[in-house]
């Protein structure tokens, strides 16, 4: 139920606990996350850039906003779970390559990680994309 804690209410927050606490059908108010935690989880396989390609071309139809795989990203972070956040933020790159909130959670992750080459790539990036 982890993307039940990040999303917003479909209905209200009330009638949407009551529909998952009963055991009722309930449609998550973000699909495309919904799926990638049914379909991948937190598996902590890292992910080849072609796959991620493929993937992408899948979620991008499903996806409302670059805010439901961040948010999902910052609690695999806070979880330390690297793998799968990163995972997550790299698919968000190709989903919303122009966004620069998501590039500066793959340079948090990296600043957490100690990846520096990866760092100095997303900084980067970020300094082509428009401030927020």
């Amino acid at each position: 139920m982890l993307n039940r804690i990040v999303e917003s209410p479909v209905e209200s927050l009330e009638k949407d606990l009551l529909q998952i606490a009963t055991g009722n059908a309930y449609t998550p108010q973000y699909p495309a996350l919904n799926f990638w935690i049914t379909q991948r989880g937190s598996k902590t396989k890292m992910l080849s850039q072609r796959r991620l390609s493929q993937l992408a071309a899948i979620y991008k139809p499903l996806a409302k906003n670059a805010f439901e795989f961040n948010a999902y990203a910052s609690v695999l972070m806070a979880a330390k779970q690297w793998a799968a956040a990163e995972n997550v933020l790299l698919i968000n790159s190709l989903l919303y390559p122009a966004e620069p909130r998501v590039w500066q959670s793959l340079a948090a992750l990296y600043t957490q990680t100690g990846d520096a080459s990866k760092l100095r790539q997303c900084n980067k990036t970020l300094a082509t994309l428009k401030p927020l």
